[in-house]
């Protein structure tokens, strides 16, 4: 019974107590600030009662790891996807409660950190479900907390038995175990699965096991979903939820997850900067005068972009670019649209495509580099404010009133903003009217004159890489 986790020694109890008086401060920590304390149950029922005033637990098995760059991306763009689709307050986040080393401070807890984090920056209570041996790790931020005595995978049984729903992405030994136990001991919950191949390990060895393909066509309560917010839409209808379906269904089979406009951005990629851009999108609105010479005028800003699109890749910042994620189409195909030379910009694995856009996107037109979309705004008169408000810095030429008023916006923020001139006169002499010390005026041809810590320093790199 010691090994099975239902009882444990007193030798064992007293070290456990004493990591555990760390971990309580640690978890007390996150509350800092934030007008709010954390509490432990003092018995599994009391959970019951948590359910009733904040919806039923939903727990999230996943790596807990330490992830790359990549990896952390990914798992972060699915649950913050699923969690987009659910109304704010109405679900219980649980997970195992703990975020990696404590001899290492750099440590994030892997998708466990990532998970509980992204929940309680949207609003959602979350609850730490862990064993007492998980004391001695970094305590995760949560505001309940419910443990059991003894080593990892006696609390299994206190999360089988209160999670309404299980949602599995990646993991290890556990996280496969926790899976196909689940619903053993609680024939009525929901076992979701998501479906992204990359994400390695537990995750798609069930996928790919025959048996489990097998037991998944049968079974009414296993849910395979191919993003993160699918899963959302699925389970809000399962357990009655109201939930925030929005184009989702198109979005899943292009394996895209939606997040919500109130998503900090930034915990998809830890220390990522968001650039913004901004342009003409039909350059024949550009006025007469420039008409003549478009072709040269537009491959000279493309050159432009180029120049800055190389600074960046040589100094290897994470960074999105941010743009409204289409490629609008026109009569005149030889001048694409100015966010469509921003999508063709070279690969670079530290450069990562956000589109924040309007619902009003037709999404025939989704360039296929985007990896993340979030409406921030119904219609496209209505985004403009609300995509300068989500960037560090901010980059556009030519144009017309929505960049005008982007730029004005970008002025009122004191963002950091490169204008590369020559895209459309009116434009260009409205913004040298700006009263943004950040902002820089630049011809196509200056802008290729500068060398990488001048176009840091004026995108916000205050202290460039070296």
């Amino acid at each position: 019974m010691i090994e099975t986790g239902q009882l444990v020694s007193v030798r064992t109890l007293r070290g456990q107590l004493n990591s555990m008086r760390r971990y309580l401060v640690e978890l007390e920590a996150h509350h800092e600030g934030r007008g709010s304390m954390p509490v432990a149950l003092s018995t599994p029922e009391a959970a019951l009662a948590l359910e009733g005033a904040h919806g039923p637990i939903i727990t999230f098995t996943t790596f807990s790891r330490e992830l790359n760059a990549d990896e952390h991306f990914r798992l972060a763009n699915h649950f913050m996807g699923l969690l987009s689709m659910l109304p704010r307050g109405g679900v219980i986040v649980a997970s195992g409660g703990t975020m990696g080393s404590r001899e290492d401070l750099n440590t994030r807890g892997g998708g466990v950190g990532i998970v509980q984090s992204a929940a309680m920056s949207l609003d959602f209570k979350t609850l730490s479900i862990t064993a007492a041996s998980g004391f001695k790790y970094r305590a995760a931020p949560a505001n309940y907390l419910l443990f059991s005595l003894g080593g990892f995978g006696s609390e299994s049984r206190l999360m089988y038995e209160l999670s309404k729903a299980l949602i599995v992405i990646g993991g290890g030994g556990q996280a496969y175990t926790e899976a196909t136990e689940y619903l053993l001991y609680n024939p009525t919950g929901l076992l979701i699965v998501i479906d992204d191949d990359n994400a390695g390990s537990s995750s798609n060895k069930i996928l790919h096991d025959s048996r489990f393909q097998a037991l998944a066509e049968k079974h009414p309560n296993i849910i395979i979903a191919k993003t993160g917010s699918e899963a959302g839409i699925i389970l809000a209808d399962r357990l009655g939820i109201k939930s925030k379906a929005s184009q989702v269904q198109a979005f899943a089979e292009k394996k895209l997850n939606v997040l919500s406009a109130y998503v900090d951005y930034k915990m998809l990629l830890p220390g990522a900067k968001i650039i913004g851009f901004s342009g003409w999108s039909d350059f024949s609105r550009a006025g007469p005068d420039l008409q003549e010479n478009r072709t040269a005028i537009v491959s000279d800003i493309e050159r432009a972009l180029h120049r800055i699109h190389e600074t960046l890749a040589k100094a290897k910042i994470s960074l999105f670019f941010a743009t409204a994620g289409n490629d609008p189409h026109f009569t005149d195909h030889q001048i694409p649209a100015f966010e469509s030379i921003v999508h063709r910009l070279p690969e670079d694995p530290n450069v990562r495509y956000l589109a924040l856009t309007a619902s009003e996107m037709k999404i025939n037109e989704l360039n296929p580099r985007v990896s993340g979309i979030s409406f921030v705004s119904q219609k496209w008169a209505d985004r403009t404010q609300q995509l300068v408000a989500r960037v560090d810095a901010f980059i556009t030429a030519g144009g017309n009133k929505a960049v005008i008023d982007q730029s004005i916006q970008a002025a009122n923020l004191k963002r950091p903003h490169i204008h590369i001139m020559g895209g459309n006169t009116l434009t260009d002499m409205r913004m040298s009217k700006l009263n943004n010390p950040n902002l820089k005026l630049l011809g196509a041809k200056q802008v290729m004159e500068l060398n990488d810590e001048e176009i840091l320093r004026s995108l916000g790199f205050t202290n460039p890489p070296k």
